[in-house]
């Protein structure tokens, strides 16, 4: 029989074992394969594998994928003006790897560079990839002012996420002003019939480190991209903006997160125009499922029809100072923050899975009387509650108002409380809402009297607990003390009775169940 008639595995045991150890298997891998290698590291290095052979000489100029860090170019000795030329290298190499592809269509492009960039250049590279279909870009750049890139952008129907970071300057963000885009609005205008579309395939849509001065791009890139699933907004400024409207029929997963600007309260002027938290944001998003949300409490929110929501996580902040005292607020601000948080109460009904931060919770302590009696039972849909305070009255309105709880997470801000053995069977208004409770966790536990006071009423009220997981604070590896009161509370914790007739799974501390 001819050796090219034997199956490959039976003609490789025929070669000496030499030969089939020093045979260049990946070489002979077809090129999809080795762009979908290539693509987990940065484009410097797929364009050094040329060098390898003739058959990887060409293999760069068709990456589907290609990543760009400019960090991959420090010298060991940098010397004086060393930063511009190293940056003026980095764009060169861009330059050269665009210029010198085969014409084939990149998926995704990537650039980070944390220096001032020439805005011109990346114009440029935007309107090449453009060209070659692209479905995915990162830009993470370093801008000294406003940028404003090219209409394709803005109408590339090939394009599925876009991500743009433009420093720690927070440069404007502009929608070019060019006759495509405004013929556009003219025909969105003037024709109902047919609207205007926006980057028609755009799923994802992340904005971080800018400065919104026009109410009308996250309005337009919002409600005119048909198919946006998810608007991240990060580390953004808006202190210029009047209003922010964010209106789309498909959005899934929202996330704002403003940029915390200086913003000192004070009772004279509290209704000051040139306040950073001014500009009103409004949300129309009938099919939205995640909300995520970190800005100051008395920025006014206009949240529409969220029937469909899912997941919450809500943090609230006053100002730029965290210690600030709001037990020392007059009536007149806790009765504002009050209001405030009725509207995101309201708003957020039928959510799941919430998640409430420090402050947040501050907030609703301080107003807990105003809120039980504007809005008793907030949450009846409720499943997974995680809370990131200390135990206080806050935390007992939302148990109380959430009927349908099932997991119960707690990362407890290390603050000693005197509290009475009793004092959460006293708070809580029907014990029945433990009724669902089986799951418990609860992080930087270090046995203070309060704590211990809070696993014993959920472990003597939780008729259904299966499981209640503790996790030390970090004090116990270092302060022999904690760490001897968390081993007797250990020893206490056996001895608590338990409502829940089924075996509880109790992970303590030490790894070990009690």
């Amino acid at each position: 029989m001819e050796g090219s008639d034997l199956p490959c595995s039976d003609a490789d045991e025929l070669k000496p074992s030499h030969a089939i150890e020093n045979r260049d298997r990946i070489s002979g891998l077809p090129d999809t394969i080795l762009h979908h290698i290539l693509s987990f590291t940065d484009t410097k290095y797929a364009v050094q594998t040329s060098i390898l052979s003739k058959r990887w000489k060409h293999v760069w100029t068709s990456l589907p994928y290609l990543n760009f860090d400019q960090n991959l170019f420090w010298e060991p000795k940098p010397v004086r003006g060393e930063e511009d030329r190293r940056t003026n290298r980095f764009m060169d190499f861009v330059d050269r790897v665009l210029l010198f592809r085969d014409g084939s269509n990149v998926l995704k492009f990537q650039l980070s560079c944390g220096s001032c960039m020439n805005i011109g250049r990346v114009v440029t590279w935007t309107h090449i990839l453009v060209r070659c279909n692209i479905q995915e870009l990162d830009f993470d750049i370093s801008a000294d002012e406003s940028v404003q890139l090219p209409d394709c952008l803005f109408t590339c129907k090939s394009l599925r996420v876009l991500k743009l970071s433009l420093g720690s300057r927070h440069p404007v963000l502009v929608i070019p002003n060019s006759t495509v885009v405004l013929r556009f609005k003219v025909i969105h205008i003037r024709s109902l019939l047919h609207p205007m579309s926006l980057l028609p395939r755009l799923k994802v849509l992340h904005l971080r480190s800018l400065s919104l001065m026009d109410g009308d791009l996250i309005d337009d890139l919002s409600s005119k991209c048909p198919a946006l699933e998810s608007l991240i907004i990060t580390n953004c400024k808006v202190k210029r903006l009047g209003n922010l409207n964010i209106t789309s029929l498909l959005l899934k997963n929202l996330v704002i997160e403003i940029c915390h600007e200086k913003l000192y309260i004070d009772e004279d002027e509290f209704e000051d125009f040139d306040r950073p938290d001014k500009c009103k944001i409004k949300i129309s998003a009938p099919n939205l499922l995640s909300f995520k949300c970190s800005d100051y409490i008395t920025r006014e929110y206009y949240l529409g029809n969220l029937s469909e929501i899912i997941n919450a996580d809500i943090d609230f902040y006053l100002d730029h100072n965290s210690y600030i005292d709001i037990g020392s607020l007059s009536l007149r601000r806790k009765k504002k923050h009050a209001n405030c948080l009725i509207k995101w109460l309201k708003g957020l009904y039928n959510a799941k899975y919430l998640i409430f931060s420090f402050w947040s919770l501050k907030i609703i302590s301080e107003v807990f009387d105003l809120l039980e009696e504007a809005l008793p039972a907030p949450f009846p849909n409720l499943n997974y509650l995680k809370l990131k305070a200390r135990p206080c009255c806050g935390m007992i309105y939302l148990l109380n108002g959430s009927p349908s709880i099932e997991t119960l997470v707690l990362e407890i801000i290390e603050e000693k409380l005197d509290l009475s053995v009793n004092y959460w069977e006293s708070q809580f208004q029907f014990l029945g809402t433990l009724n669902h409770l089986k799951y418990v966790v609860i992080w930087n536990f270090s046995g203070h009297v309060h704590e211990v006071v809070l696993l014993k009423f959920l472990l003597t009220n939780a008729v259904v607990l299966e499981e209640l997981v503790i996790h030390p604070s970090e004090g116990w590896k270092h302060d022999s003390d904690t760490g001897e009161r968390l081993l007797k509370v250990g020893d206490e914790i056996k001895k608590f009775s338990r409502a829940s007739a089924s075996s509880i799974r109790i992970l303590s501390f030490l790894g070990c169940s009690l």
